[in-house]
């Protein structure tokens, strides 16, 4: 599964979640994908409220760089 993939590879396949510097890589690795989530969902939101098309194209586009980010770290 890729959310298993992407903890091995940030946790840098180290099986010891009980290490301060595990738990602090997977805690940075989580906040950035909440705030990029929380970010496409405003924007999304917004453009619902507005009916501005650019808007939507940019939420859009953040959340496909976003995955382009999440592909450069596999």
């Amino acid at each position: 599964m890729l959310s298993n993939y992407l903890i091995k590879k940030v946790s840098k396949n180290s099986p010891d979640y009980k290490s301060d510097t595990v738990r602090t890589r997977l805690g940075y690795f989580a906040g950035v994908i909440g705030i990029i989530a929380n970010l496409f969902l405003i924007k999304v939101t917004v453009d619902l409220f507005t009916g501005s098309i650019s808007i939507m194209a940019d939420a859009f586009n953040n959340l496909s760089d976003a995955a382009s980010s999440i592909i450069t770290i596999v």
